[in-house]
């Protein structure tokens, strides 16, 4: 899972390098496809480093927690912070399993939705009324 995360994280940044080259920047369409791309990566990249950081903490911490000529005090401080590190790269590892699993093609894409009054009379006609304006609310909230 690590090297998965460091090939995206190397990516995003790669891609953030792209949007300051003039080429890229002329092209709407590869404008357009390059902040995409990024904005579906940067949860996983913010996921992914603070988990990356959690690791190297956690190694940093049982070197130190092993290491014969350390401090009692500096030992029992390092068991603490790997009690600490455990449970939260547990549960970075349960965010990045849900944020790595591919998204669907047709996320992205618009859709038309026709709402219309069905038998029932001016009780329908409301209804539709009101039924449009939630979903017309919904999509503003989305973007």
């Amino acid at each position: 899972m690590r090297e998965k995360i460091l090939q995206l994280i190397d990516k995003y940044y790669f891609l953030k390098e792209q949007l300051n080259v003039s080429d890229v920047v002329s092209d709407l369409k590869r404008l357009k496809e390059i902040n995409q791309e990024l904005k579906s990566l940067s949860e996983v990249v913010a996921v992914g480093e603070r988990y990356i950081k959690a690791q190297t903490d956690l190694s940093a911490a049982r070197e130190l927690a092993d290491a014969k000529d350390t401090d009692s005090d500096i030992k029992e401080l390092a068991y603490e912070e790997i009690n600490v590190l455990h449970p939260q790269i547990e549960r970075y590892e349960e965010e990045l399993k849900i944020l790595l699993i591919p998204r669907d093609p047709n996320d992205y894409k618009n859709c038309i939705m026709e709402i219309r009054a069905g038998t029932g009379g001016e009780e329908a006609g409301i209804f539709a009324g009101d039924l449009f304006r939630m979903y017309n609310r919904f999509a503003d909230i989305q973007g």
